[in-house]
């Protein structure tokens, strides 16, 4: 039963893997023409993370190629479902497009196999799924699928490293201060 459970994963996220990356593919010539960048910010500062028009990634390999291979992975999902062991899932696509797309490249798929990145997207499935769901999660009238991803991150975190003091503190853009 388990082992069908994992294929049943791997087929649904074959099927919605291929769109996210196949948009990315197309929109990556337009943020190139047009130099689309972040504002600065404490965040684009100390992550990197600040446009959209690389060409090639910080080690000069093709940002169209990896956006490519994720297609690829998510079309032969079924001879190979490895792009489900790297943790690129409906939860993570966003994260790795961004990353990929601001030339991080291969260290977009080590931050995405990270314990607590797989932690969040397994909770974020949890939560999601009509069978595996805790009845329990929202009592409090937040939603199931943010308290999940709030209690893996506790897992790894302590509560005050993950503050909404912390996090709004670390987001702020900080020519506003």
């Amino acid at each position: 039963m388990h082992e069908q459970v994992i294929r049943k994963n791997d087929y649904i996220t074959g099927k919605k893997g291929i769109g996210p990356y196949a948009l990315n593919v197309t929109n990556q010539v337009l943020t190139q023409l047009y130099g689309v960048k972040f504002r600065h910010s404490r965040f684009t500062k100390e992550t990197g993370i600040e446009s959209f028009d690389h060409l090639l990634d910080f080690d000069d390999n093709s940002i169209a190629s990896w956006l490519s291979a994720f297609i690829n992975a998510h079309v032969d999902i079924v001879k190979d479902p490895y792009i489900s062991r790297l943790n690129v899932n409906p939860f993570t696509y966003n994260m790795c497009n961004l990353l990929i797309r601001s030339g991080w490249g291969s260290r977009a798929v080590w931050f995405l196999a990270q314990p607590i990145i797989r932690d969040m997207a397994e909770a974020n499935n949890k939560a999601n799924s009509q069978y595996a769901k805790d009845p329990d999660m929202s009592k409090n009238g937040e939603s199931a699928r943010d308290v999940a991803i709030y209690n893996a991150v506790l897992n790894s975190l302590e509560e005050n490293d993950c503050s909404e003091e912390v996090i709004s503190a670390f987001l702020n853009d900080e020519t506003q201060k």
